[in-house]
């Protein structure tokens, strides 16, 4: 799990923000999907495609023309448990799209987990 803002002795918990999506898993169900990641403003901020992403002090990443892959966790599908991976595509401040994390070998990458 990443970040949930709290601090546990011993344990690194960093906030992020998160993408909501409705996403067909590779299970067929259909649901409402959260990829957690960290770009921008870090503060828990909820964003969907088209969002333009918080920027200021302490902002993460560089605010690119051009398309950068921001990686990001998918969150476990509530039928099969599945996560993993997945890479939130940002241009010039907004959201634009997701893709597998394997898809962006040509992409700039920004903020890439610890």
């Amino acid at each position: 799990m990443i970040g949930c803002g709290r601090r546990i002795p011993g344990i690194d918990v960093s906030a992020f923000n998160e993408l909501i999506l409705l996403l067909t898993c590779e299970c067929g169900h259909v649901g409402r999907r959260s990829v957690q990641f960290r770009y921008g403003r870090v503060w828990w901020y909820s964003y969907s495609i088209g969002s333009t992403i918080e920027r200021g002090s302490g902002a993460v990443g560089s605010e690119l023309d051009q398309i950068a892959a921001v990686q990001g966790w998918l969150t476990g599908c509530e039928r099969c448990s599945n996560e993993g991976d997945l890479a939130v595509l940002v241009r010039s401040g907004a959201v634009i799209g997701v893709t597998a994390w394997e898809n962006i070998d040509e992409l700039p990458k920004e903020s890439v987990f610890p």
